[in-house]
């Protein structure tokens, strides 16, 4: 089978529950965990790491966060 060059993806959310940011912020998660398993295929699920980018924040907002995913 033929390696794809490139990979589109559509994220389909409800704009009654997710800001556009947090969508975007979804995205760009999945990207770089995508990114990891292009680098390389044999990685662990374990081994995928997932930048947060979190720094000091007011702690409704750091709670916010917290209770719409869990992971």
């Amino acid at each position: 089978w033929a390696v794809p060059k490139s990979i589109s993806m559509t994220l389909l959310y409800s704009k009654k529950l997710f800001k556009e940011e947090k969508a975007k912020k979804i995205t760009r998660r999945f990207m770089d965990i995508l990114n990891q398993v292009v680098e390389n295929i044999d990685i662990k699920l374990k081994d995928i790491t997932v930048s947060y980018n979190l720094t000091v924040a007011d702690s409704s907002a750091y709670k916010e966060e917290q209770g719409e995913f869990e992971f």
